[in-house]
């Protein structure tokens, strides 16, 4: 069974997916993916053709490359087009690999990626302050940068019209991790 872990920025999904890594070896992420990605010499070829303002010295800038797709809805598309039908395949390579449950965590299911291919959605959410703050202490962003996010990412309506579960993230680390234990324990009983 594939679950998807989504939520906004600074929500709590990796804190979601580290308590889950505890339990199960079955955990993947597109952030990761991603991550591996930006390391494949193709691929950067292929951003640095599409977004060469996004580069500088002839060297990926993410910095520059998030500006620019937070700020110009077309080159987010156009990112978006390039980059996740390639996370995804290699995420459900993986995937196939699994056996049993399978957390994926995926930021952008509601905004690109869809629930097709998935048998449960999990919503990590939490108060927009909180996320601010967690942003700032964690990614050291600045309140520009948290905003030119989160304003072009799904409300958490349009995200809760797609969960079959909502783990809500206002509290300490250990009222995430019972409510984590929780759900994972009803996986266990359904099987």
């Amino acid at each position: 069974m594939r679950i998807a872990v989504t939520g906004g920025i600074g929500s709590g999904k990796s804190e979601v997916m580290a308590i889950l890594k505890e339990f199960t070896p079955n955990v993947l992420s597109a952030d990761a993916v991603n991550a591996a990605l930006l390391t494949d010499g193709e691929y950067l070829i292929r951003l640095k053709s599409e977004f060469p303002e996004g580069f500088s010295n002839g060297l990926l800038d993410k910095k520059s490359l998030s500006v620019l797709i937070f700020s110009d809805p077309k080159k987010r598309e156009r990112l978006n087009a390039i980059a996740h039908p390639l996370i995804m395949k290699r995420i459900f390579q993986a995937a196939n690999e699994m056996s049993g449950h399978v957390f994926i965590e995926v930021p952008l299911l509601t905004e690109s990626v869809g629930r097709t291919d998935f048998d449960r959605v999990w919503l990590v959410r939490a108060a927009t302050e909180n996320r601010i703050k967690r942003l700032k202490s964690t990614r050291n962003m600045t309140d520009a940068e948290i905003l030119s996010v989160l304003k072009v990412q799904a409300s958490d309506d349009r995200r809760e019209s797609l969960a079959d579960e909502i783990i809500d993230n206002d509290g300490g680390i250990e009222t995430l991790r019972e409510r984590v234990v929780r759900l994972f324990g009803k996986l266990k009983v359904e099987n």
